[in-house]
């Protein structure tokens, strides 16, 4: 193998390619050639092998073993079969291997991990991971489109690839913007990224480009949340907890799941209570969040009600909460939280907190609930603002189409700078009214009636049928329809232990 081999060249060589054709390798000069009818009867697999046998010594050269073995293990991509049947080196092995080097995990950073990790500035830290990012995937093509994933083997496994994509193409856009902007990017994309506890996520500073690790990853009854926590003990990032919306990717954890407790009789009820015990774990873990500190928390959509109710349980302990185009709780729920807040003594630091809510006109998820967490609370330290967007330009007729209010929904409006919008700004004296679906005159009354009658009567029960079905078949039958994050039936196990049920007394027991 020639030393001027490296993965660059394999990635630029890969560049622009969107068929299958084998890659091949004269000295240390890589081309692809066609791909011909006689290559589905005879392959060179000598110059087959030669080509791989260096990708993979390219590999171990600027990855190492370790983080080479994590990312064919992620992807069940297996360099050695290649080279022993004499397989041909594809554009999409190239691309595969450049979406692993996407994502940085903290143990990347030092041998030591995070004990080692946390005593990094900032820009040590920046350095090491965009020395680690090198070979990144950055350009999308179509070779990883959704319909040309394995679907077989997806139904079977689950496939991380479309995510990682996702991932790696949004990274770019999570650093240089304001913390306002980064905390509505990450509430509303966080659905279509699923990263794993211990890797590393860009976000803003004042500092430069600092980084959060995913501390942990909750899944409960249709509630996700990720704690994130500052890689760095230097950081002036607070620890930050995000709640994922509704999920529309059936390949997310527990999909199904998020559409079900959209119609609850008290949106998100079900998976918060569930994953309570689990988020006051978090909050009361000083590895997370030592004593003194405070945590921001947000939410987009389903994720803004998981949001409100943790503000609910936990406000002593919260900076600032966002929610973003997110539906009200119950009226008893935001009574209670005004309340409590409102007893608090004016000179208490615990009520010194900020609820901005962030909605687009004509969205229709925040016109339903009851009303908005921050609804009657009058203590003086606390800061409350809802920001109301309303877009320039209107180009399609919302009066007989949903896909506007849908289009409005998601739409980062603080991101994308090529839809102008309007922004109203409510506070003290008019923000109670907008925070209220109760209202005499609201359009949520409407709203509400409508979820809560048609979801219980028709979808509830159509949704919960499909959801029983495909658990079913992911628990026993191994073949998942959706991602679910429960532990499939172990026969192996079950067999075993019949087996050496059935064994007389004193026989060795089965390994």
């Amino acid at each position: 193998m020639s030393n001027a081999l490296t993965f660059s060249g394999f990635v630029q060589a890969a560049q622009g390619l969107t068929d299958y054709s084998p890659l091949t390798l004269q000295g240390d000069k890589l081309s692809f050639r066609s791909w011909g009818v006689k290559d589905y009867f005879i392959q060179p697999q000598e110059q087959n092998r030669k080509v791989v046998q260096a990708f993979k010594q390219t590999l171990l050269a600027e990855y190492g073993q370790r983080r080479l073995d994590r990312i064919c293990r992620k992807y069940h991509l297996d360099i050695d079969s290649l080279i022993k049947t004499g397989s041909p080196l594809l554009a999409s092995h190239i691309d595969t291997i450049s979406i692993g080097a996407s994502e940085v995990f903290t143990k990347d950073l030092s041998e030591e991990g995070d004990s080692k990790a946390k005593w990094l500035t900032p820009q040590q830290i920046h350095a090491k991971v965009e020395k680690l990012r090198e070979h990144a995937f950055t350009k999308d093509n179509d070779r990883f489109s959704f319909w040309r994933l394995p679907i077989i083997s997806s139904l079977i496994r689950g496939d991380s690839l479309f995510f990682d994509k996702t991932k790696s193409l949004l990274w770019p856009k999570l650093s240089g913007i304001s913390y306002q902007t980064y905390v509505e990017t990450l509430s509303k994309r966080i659905g279509t990224l699923e990263p794993e506890e211990g890797s590393l996520i860009p976000a803003p500073s004042t500092q430069g480009t600092d980084y959060f690790k995913v501390y942990k990853k909750m899944v409960k009854d249709g509630l996700v949340a990720y704690a994130l926590k500052p890689v760095s003990s230097f950081s002036l990032l607070r620890p930050l907890i995000v709640f994922r919306p509704t999920s529309t990717t059936l390949a997310a954890h527990d999909a199904p799941q998020t559409w079900l407790t959209d119609f609850e009789l008290h949106i998100g009820s079900s998976g918060y209570l569930a994953a309570k015990s689990e988020l006051s774990a978090v909050m009361t873990d000083s590895d997370f969040c030592p004593p003194g500190k405070k945590v921001d928390v947000t939410g987009y959509s389903l994720g803004a009600v998981h949001t409100q109710r943790f503000l609910a349980d936990h406000w002593k302990r919260v900076e600032s909460a966002f929610c973003f185009n997110g539906p009200s709780v119950e009226s008893s729920l935001a009574e209670k939280f005004a309340s409590e807040v409102n007893a608090t003594p004016p000179s208490s630091e615990e009520a010194s907190f900020s609820i901005q809510v962030f909605r687009t006109r004509d969205d229709l998820a925040h016109q339903v609930g009851d009303k908005h967490i921050g609804w009657g609370v009058s203590h003086p330290k606390v800061r409350r603002e809802v920001l109301e967007v309303d877009f320039v330009e209107r180009p399609i007729d919302t009066r007989f189409s949903v896909r506007p209010y849908l289009a409005r929904h998601v739409h980062l409006f603080l991101l994308d700078r090529s839809s102008p919008f309007v922004a109203q700004r409510h506070q003290k004296e008019t923000i109670d009214k907008h925070l209220d679906n109760t209202s005499f005159g609201s359009a949520g009354k409407y709203w509400e009636g409508l979820r809560v009658t048609m979801g219980s009567l028709f979808l509830y029960p159509l949704l919960l049928a499909v959801h029983k079905v495909a658990f079913f078949s992911h628990k026993y039958f191994h073949i998942s329809l959706f991602t679910y994050s429960a532990e499939r039936y172990d026969y192996l196990s079950f067999f075993k232990s019949r087996v050496v049920s059935l064994l007389p007394s004193g026989s060795e027991s089965i390994s």
